[in-house]
């Protein structure tokens, strides 16, 4: 990282992206790369120059107020707990900062607030409203913030050789704290492609599937949070009632409350569109979902270790559970883990047994987990032998049965390379 410089132009050819950087000297610098990913904001440089367009829509009927100070109030300060607050068209929230100061966010109907920075006595006065607490008091304020909701997501997340992610790629309501978390999920999204791509082991193609699978991710996220928001807003009648009635009993024993459909973590997140995906089976864990995690046993030194010790390291990985199975589905397993395991593409094939009476010898001793209690079988729902392709972000890629080695094969050999060939 590179302070006090700033971007001015791009250029891109079918090789390589020329972009233009400005010292705090004033001297410009030429930076020639291969590809270029635009991290810079919700007025991103990098997103205009590149023609790729990002279309707000703003919320009209609502205005946010901040405050950044010190708090006096009749509640215990606690630097691991916020407080939330709902009342008539409108919510509150104070969340602790570092050095003893205080963020309160104030949101109601934009016509009752003035287009303008608030002061100290308003948000005073907003605060003692919103808590119910009027002795409550900001002091040695260091930062007023005032402005509307607007959200929207770039058409696209590519242009050639220049991708965005985060607030490059789209704006976010702050509903859910999500805004920081989707921005990383990009960049992980696209670091992995791009990390294969540079070090020969992937396809270029691969680094189509980024824009794809992230936009529409997004899309959906904008959706839910515009949904939220609304409900926070102008509640009805019943949600009103759910919220200042049963809401506080609920988060009084230390219990989440779901806003929306969607996993406010972010964990749960697929992407069953996407153009890696293969799958040739029906029901249970898809191509595209998230692969689980478990506890299992490594044969070769008998060590406890999980799937997500196995699968976040980089590499693509062949799980293929036996089923419960032995004898010939032990050998069609093997015939898919030893060729895998041979080839030379960053990929790594394991074996994952539940029937330990199979006969096991040799190198493959090396390649085999265990899961005789079948925790594992049963994260992937899996009840027949069944062949998992993770990728390194730890998606499902491929599914098939157990004798379908030649399509596992063909999947790798159309999107990964051997390591150190490039091009």
């Amino acid at each position: 990282m590179e302070y006090n410089t700033g971007f001015v132009k791009l250029q891109q050819s079918s090789e390589q992206v020329s972009t233009t950087v400005e010292h705090a000297d004033g001297q410009r610098e030429q930076i020639v790369s291969r590809y270029l990913v635009g991290t810079d904001g919700s007025k991103s440089m990098v997103r205009q120059q590149s023609g790729l367009p990002l279309e707000l829509t703003t919320l009209p009927d609502a205005r946010l107020l901040q405050i950044d100070a010190r708090l006096r109030w009749s509640r215990p300060v606690s630097y691991d707990q916020l407080w939330f607050f709902l009342f008539d068209n409108g919510f509150a929230g104070i969340v602790p900062l570092p050095h003893g100061y205080y963020r309160m966010f104030f949101c109601t109907s934009a016509a009752k607030i003035p287009d303008r920075q608030p002061t100290l006595a308003e948000m005073q006065s907003h605060l003692r409203a919103a808590s119910g607490d009027p002795r409550a008091e900001f002091y040695e304020p260091q930062w007023f913030s005032q402005g509307q909701f607007q959200y929207g997501v770039a058409n696209q997340f590519r242009a050639g050789r220049v991708f965005l992610a985060g607030d490059a790629a789209h704006a976010t309501i702050p509903i859910g704290g999500q805004g920081m978390n989707t921005g990383v999920q990009d960049a992980f999204n696209l670091g992995w492609k791009l990390a294969s791509v540079l070090q020969g082991r992937a396809h270029p193609d691969l680094l189509d599937s980024y824009s794809a699978e992230r936009q529409r991710v997004r899309r959906e996220l904008a959706a839910d949070q515009v949904s939220n928001f609304n409900r926070l807003l102008h509640p009805s009648r019943l949600q009103k009632w759910v919220m200042t009635t049963l809401g506080p009993l609920v988060m009084k024993r230390q219990r989440s409350v779901e806003l929306g459909r969607r996993d406010e973590t972010q964990l749960a997140i697929n992407y069953p569109a996407s153009a890696l995906n293969e799958d040739h089976l029906k029901g249970g864990l898809g191509a595209g979902e998230r692969a689980p995690d478990a506890e299992v046993v490594s044969l070769g030194d008998s060590s406890t270790t999980t799937l997500f010790d196995l699968i976040y390291d980089g590499e693509w990985t062949v799980l293929a559970f036996d089923g419960g199975r032995g004898g010939s589905t032990l050998a069609a397993l093997s015939a898919v883990v030893q060729p895998i395991n041979a080839l030379g593409w960053s990929v790594k094939a394991r074996l994952v047994l539940a029937n330990r009476k199979a006969p096991l010898g040799g190198a493959l001793v090396n390649h085999v987990l265990l899961d005789l209690d079948r925790y594992a079988h049963e994260a992937y729902k899996v009840s027949q032998p069944t062949i998992y392709l993770i990728r390194p972000d730890g998606h499902v890629a491929f599914r098939a049965r157990s004798d379908a080695a030649g399509s596992l094969l063909d999947y790798c050999k159309r999107w990964l390379r051997p390591v150190g060939v490039t091009g």
